[in-house]
This record gives structure tokens, C-alpha cells and sequence, in this order.
């Protein structure tokens, strides 16, 4: 699922240059030698078999948070259903879902809401790098990297704060679907795109990570 790929120029320049202003923002409370480079490998996250719906959700959250430095950090979970297809005729469906995956809301007390799709809570993958997310703009909240930044590029140095969190392989990962499916009477195919930046850009800030870090480049390399 990781491999190397090349990006332009100029993408590279804004994740060079986004890293480091999340360096300087965070490294002294959080070293990057000390993040974990978290993949779906075996042994990284625990799922009792007969945990399903929420409380699959709520654990997958917490031990996400606890990789990310912010277990003891208040958040309420909160699930939304899924968005219903769009049917191109009765036979073909074509399924292009943009719709957030995850909302992070920080209400008037300063309460804090991280919204998931029901969707997602079947695909763990997919459900931690949409945590992944919402928790780097947790910890954004506020910052220097956040007052600074860009509207437009705000939820791109998200998706790297991510990355430096230690879930670049996650977001890679999860970056685009595409997938034929069958129902009764009809059939098609389903596309959709998680996350901000590109699966390639993903993998760029990964390896650059990995480069920062010192290690962890063949640890990516299977994830």
C-alpha cells in the first residue's frame, strides 16, 4: 500500500514548509523522535470481536487519542449516518461521496465534538484516519500554525499534523476508494476521496516524517 512516489515541486515546497511550522509549534511538547509511527499492522490497536456500532467507535478513538498525546483530553464522540447513493438509472449506480467523513466542533463552553460516519465504524482503517484528523485540529485549536494559517490550506496542514501525529500510513491509506458493488437490481461502482491532501502528497509527508524521525522508513514501507 506504501510506496515512494514523487510529487511536484511545489507541493513538496508547501509540505516542506508546513512541517515546519508545525515543528516549531509543537516539537517541544511533542518530539518527533518520540511519536510512534502508527500502521495497521498487528499489535498497534485492540478490537474485542464482540464490540460493534459505538462503542467500536469510542474504542478505536481512545486509543488513537492515546498515540496522539491527548488521552485525557475532553471530547464527545458523535456518530451521523450515511449519505444515501445517487442512482444514475435502475440497473448502474455511480456513488461519489465527498461528504465529511469527520467534523471537529468546539462548542460555545468549549466543548469539544468529534462527529464520525456510522459508515466507517466497519472499516477501522478508514474510522482511525478520519480520528486521526479530527484530532490534529484538536490540537491545532488555537495554535500559532492555526492563527497563521491560510484559510484555504488550513485543513491541508491538518491532514500533516496528522502525519506528524504518526498517522501518515492511515491517511495514505485511506486517501481514495474505489469499488464495484452488487445489490438487488442493481449494480455499479462507489468512489470516494477521505482527507485533504492527495494519497501521493500523503506519502511525500510520511516519508518526510520518517526522514525527521531518523527511522521507521521500512515500517512504512509496509504498511
Amino acid at each position: 500500500m506504501f510506496k515512494p512516489k514523487a510529487v511536484d515541486d511545489d507541493i513538496a515546497d508547501f509540505i516542506d514548509e508546513g512541517f515546519e511550522s508545525i515543528l516549531a509549534a509543537f516539537a517541544a511538547e511533542k518530539p518527533v523522535a518520540d511519536t510512534c509511527l502508527v500502521t495497521p499492522a498487528p499489535g498497534f490497536y485492540v478490537l474485542e470481536d464482540n464490540v460493534r456500532g459505538p462503542a467500536r467507535a469510542e474504542a478505536l478513538f481512545r486509543q488513537t487519542a492515546a498515540y496522539c498525546g491527548i488521552a485525557n483530553w475532553p471530547v464527545k464522540l458523535q456518530e451521523a449516518g450515511p449519505a444515501a447513493p445517487a442512482a444514475v438509472d435502475d440497473l448502474f449506480v455511480l456513488v461519489t461521496d465527498q461528504k465529511a467523513s469527520g467534523v471537529f466542533s468546539i462548542g460555545q463552553a468549549g466543548d469539544v465534538t468529534i462527529t464520525y460516519a456510522s459508515r466507517d465504524v466497519e472499516k477501522p482503517a478508514d474510522l482511525i484516519a478520519t480520528f486521526a484528523h479530527e484530532i490534529a485540529h484538536y490540537v491545532l485549536a488555537g495554535s500559532a500554525v492555526e492563527q497563521e494559517a491560510d484559510p484555504d490550506t488550513l485543513e491541508l496542514l491538518t491532514d500533516l499534523t496528522a502525519v506528524y501525529l504518526g498517522f501518515g500510513v492511515f491517511l495514505a491509506n485511506a486517501a481514495f476508494e474505489f469499488q464495484g458493488f452488487s445489490e438487488t437490481g442493481r449494480q455499479g461502482w462507489s468512489a470516494r476521496t477521505r482527507g485533504y491532501l492527495s494519497e501521493r502528497s500523503l506519502v511525500y509527508a510520511t516519508a518526510l516524517f520518517c526522514e525527521i524521525k531518523g527511522n521507521d522508513h521500512a515500517v512504512a514501507a509496509q504498511g
